[in-house]
Formats: C-alpha cells, sequence, structure tokens
C-alpha cells in the first residue's frame, strides 16, 4: 500500500493528520489547489480535530455546521446504501458522545471553512470523513480539499476552533481488508453504477478500497499507483465506458507542481438525462523518482 505518513505536507500551511496516512499522492489543479484522499488509520476524531485546528491556525474561518449534532455524528442502519445515500431518520442520526444501539454503524465529519477574511475569502478548505464498522465496503477515509473559491453572500463563519467533542471515536473501523480488486476487476465497486465497471490495468495497484463519492447521484474515489501502466492506458479503457461524457469533450490540462509532471483528463456532459449525465476525471502525478500515482474521480448526477 502505497502511503505517506502524518505529518507530510498537503499544502505550505496543512499537513497530514494525526490518525491518518496519505493515499499515493496530493492532487493539485492549476489554480494551486489540492484534493488529498487519506486513510483514517487511527482515531478518527482526533483525526479531524487535528485537521480542524491547522485550519484554524492558518485563519480559516468555519461555516456553522450543518446537521444537529455539530460537526461530527454518528449513523446506524441495516445497509450502506441507506446511510450513504441519505435515507437514515432523526431516530438513526446520533451524537459521537451517545450511547449507540448495537448493529451496523457510520461516523461522518464534515466541514468548510474560508480565508482570509479581508482578501474576500478566496481560497476554502472542505474536509469529508466516513469511517464505517463493516467490512464491505471497507470504510475508513478522509477526504481534504483546498481550492480558490467565493464565499456565498451573507453567509456566516465561525470565528472560533470547530467544536469536536474531546472523546474516542464511536466507529472502529473492521481490520483492513486482506485483498483488493484484482487485475481487471471493477476499482469503484460496490459504488460505480449504471451497470459500469473501471477495470484494474496490468502494471498499476490500488492504493486503499475506493471511497464514496458525494455527488447527488453518488460515485466513487480511487487512487492508483501506477508502475508500467501510465493515464493512456487507462483513457483508452475508461473512455468507451463513458462514451455519453465525452459529448463536451475532453478537457485536458498538463502543468507542473514542484517538480512533479501532472496530467489530468475530464470526461463529462450535463443535463442529457437522469442516468447518462455527470464526470469522469482521472489525475495522475509522476514525481522526478518515477513514483506515479493517479486518481480517479467518478461522479453520477
Amino acid at each position: 500500500m502505497a502511503t505517506q505518513p502524518a505529518g507530510t505536507p498537503i499544502t505550505d500551511w496543512l499537513s497530514v493528520p494525526r490518525g491518518a496516512v496519505l493515499l499515493g499522492s496530493v492532487f493539485p489543479d492549476q489554480r494551486g489547489g489540492v484534493r488529498a484522499l487519506m486513510l483514517v488509520t487511527g482515531d478518527a476524531l482526533e483525526a479531524v480535530t487535528d485537521l480542524a485546528e491547522q485550519a484554524y491556525k492558518a485563519e480559516y474561518h468555519w461555516v456553522p455546521p450543518d446537521g444537529d449534532h455539530g460537526v461530527c455524528e454518528v449513523q446506524t442502519g441495516e445497509h450502506w446504501t441507506e446511510v450513504l445515500i441519505g435515507q437514515a431518520g432523526d431516530d438513526d442520526t446520533y451524537p459521537v458522545d451517545a450511547e449507540l444501539p448495537d448493529g451496523p454503524r457510520w461516523l461522518f465529519c464534515e466541514g468548510a471553512g474560508y480565508r482570509p477574511v479581508e482578501q474576500g475569502f478566496p481560497w476554502s478548505v472542505y474536509f469529508r470523513l466516513i469511517v464505517g464498522s463493516e467490512p464491505d465496503p471497507y470504510l475508513a477515509h478522509l477526504l481534504v480539499q483546498v481550492a480558490e473559491s467565493t464565499l456565498e453572500e451573507g453567509q456566516e463563519l465561525i470565528d472560533a476552533p470547530l467544536e469536536i467533542p474531546d472523546v474516542p471515536a464511536p466507529v472502529t473501523p473492521p481490520p483492513y481488508p486482506a485483498s483488493m480488486s484484482g487485475l481487471e476487476e471493477d476499482i469503484g465497486a460496490p459504488f460505480s453504477s449504471n451497470d459500469e465497471e473501471y477495470p484494474l490495468l496490468e502494471g498499476s495497484q490500488l492504493t486503499a478500497p475506493p471511497f464514496w463519492n458525494e455527488c447527488s447521484g453518488g460515485g466513487f474515489y480511487a487512487v492508483l499507483e501506477l508502475e508500467e501502466a501510465d493515464i493512456d492506458d487507462y483513457i483508452y479503457q475508461y473512455r468507451p465506458i463513458v462514451w455519453y461524457l465525452a459529448l463536451y469533450g475532453d478537457g485536458a490540462e498538463e502543468y507542473t507542481y514542484g517538480e512533479a509532471q501532472v496530467v489530468y483528463h475530464a470526461f463529462y456532459s450535463f443535463g442529457i438525462d437522469e442516468t447518462n449525465s455527470g464526470a469522469l476525471g482521472l489525475l495522475a502525478v509522476e514525481y522526478p523518482d518515477g513514483s506515479t500515482y493517479m486518481l480517479v474521480d467518478r461522479c453520477y448526477m
């Protein structure tokens, strides 16, 4: 598993928090923003607290949490689908320090912040964590995105640290899976939809199980380590799967990030119909030592 430890830089002000490891690499955009997908290996609430403290020290101001229980809450249910697609009711949602019923449970944490006030909030940070108690699908992920962004007019912000209860995380993931998708198997399973399958190609490997995408129709994120395969191999293999997404073309970009070379391809369409709409992004980062990682981002609208 190609990972980087806690303390690894994500931006000039943010590093991988305690209790987490970075999957592969950070994935930058041309405007200076980054995405980082991490695996939670320790206490999930400690990881969120560390991340939130780093953002606050960097003068990010937080958007008030939407949920009744603050930044983090626990949801229970019989199956992951009813929880991830938002069907869990109020009776199935608990604060992180509550006594929980027996059965499957998922810890959700989410937050967004902006900085700096005096410059009109040109930058934002967003994070989302899901840790589940069930082995299938394995969920113990933390996604962070830093981007150039504007604040909605009238949006209230909190100039204080996020309030996260100082208690042990109420959900502990099961043992890490002994195996993941093999060659030609779907890297997005069970989150891929529309009868699509995204095979793992020879000369590459998953760094961890995929993560649920928060798009309205779901989807997945996956980080691959490319050894002998390259992004062109995946474009050739994946583009026919989402042929309808090419109606607006291939948004291809190439740029540098420090000493790394970055190649980004996005296939997308919107408003065609309820099933054939969304986006597929492939973003590869190659370092001088030859190590290469690719983020697959499939969004169903």
